[in-house]
């Protein structure tokens, strides 16, 4: 490729009638990392683009992208552009070979019961993935974690998705609970977002499992838990996990591990407290979690009515 260039291939699907349509493609590529680019951008009218995927930097090998489309489906003259973007500093390298592109229906999507769970050990066959991938580095248990952006930033307003392939019956639960684990650093300018869907992907509510930039807990495992009890009558839960980017672009790396939804386990019973002078004896019984089990935590507050959220 050239130096200090902007050049790109576009193609355009018509969307009217799709379903579950899925953008699929194979790619490679070697660039100067985190200096010159290969970007996917999309558009509805022509005018306004978005960007849901980005490399730099060097893979050799062939590996399949997947992006779940269902949040356009509907639009008549969907514009998919593959864009090359370098700069001037007389860098070039072999830039970004494409084949297989195809837009099509994923078909009937499995569906999933309770209890859910994903520790990427078999892969990435559950997801729709794009640039995340399977790595040893560090993870939680086994052999393996996912990575958001191996060996590279993430380009400016660009989202980085991995998406459910597939949907949970959350029918019938009470407190459905939606847990992960996630390590790794987001500087200033990106954003980890997990989403979740109930009429097949259209619209998409925020969960608050997340973060904004300056997260960093680089090498310390956090576990993150959400309530999912508002969707307990729920037949057809999507999820959606997101890294995005705004106008500066980002140096992120988040990793992910042991995905679940789950029933919230049953709580445990705090025997009569016993107090002392100046202290307190207090126990509680067992959790019925076994190897599942974390930790306990106990809060104190001057209301009766203290609770997680006081």
């Amino acid at each position: 490729y050239a130096n200090n260039s902007d050049t790109w291939i576009m193609t355009a699907v018509n969307l009217t009638g799709a379903v579950n349509p899925v953008l699929t493609w194979w790619d490679r590529y070697s660039f100067q990392t985190n200096a010159d680019w290969g970007v996917v951008e999309y558009s509805t009218d022509g005018s306004s683009w978005g960007r849901f995927y980005s490399v730099s930097g060097t893979r050799g090998t062939w590996a399949q992208q997947q992006i779940d489309l269902t949040d356009w489906r509907g639009a008549a003259n969907f514009r998919i552009r593959f864009r090359v973007l370098t700069d001037n500093d007389g860098i070039t390298a072999d830039g970004w070979s494409l084949d297989d592109l195809t837009v099509a229906e994923a078909g009937v999507l499995p569906t999933f019961t309770l209890p859910f769970n994903e520790d990427f050990e078999s892969g990435t066959s559950k997801w729709f993935v794009s640039r995340w991938s399977t790595s040893a580095d560090a993870p939680r248990g086994g052999t393996t974690c996912l990575l958001s952006s191996p060996g590279m930033n993430t380009y400016p307003d660009t989202w980085a998705p991995i998406s459910l392939n597939g949907q949970i019956n959350l029918q019938g639960s009470t407190n459905p609970q939606l847990l992960f684990w996630a390590r790794g650093h987001m500087w200033w300018c990106s954003y980890f977002r997990v989403y979740v869907s109930t009429d097949g992907g259209q619209v998409w509510a925020d969960t608050g499992g997340g973060w904004n930039h300056d997260w960093n807990p680089d090498q310390t495992w956090q576990r993150v838990q959400v309530d999912l009890t508002p969707y307990k009558t729920a037949a057809n839960l999507r999820l959606w996990i997101n890294v995005s980017t705004c106008w500066g672009g980002a140096d992120e790396d988040i990793y992910l591990d042991d995905i679940r939804v789950e029933e919230l386990p049953a709580a445990v019973t705090l025997d009569t407290p016993v107090p002392h002078l100046k202290t307190v004896d207090l126990s509680w019984s067992a959790s019925g979690l076994g190897a599942d089990f974390w930790k306990y935590e106990v809060y104190r507050d001057t209301s009766a009515a203290v609770g997680l959220g006081s």
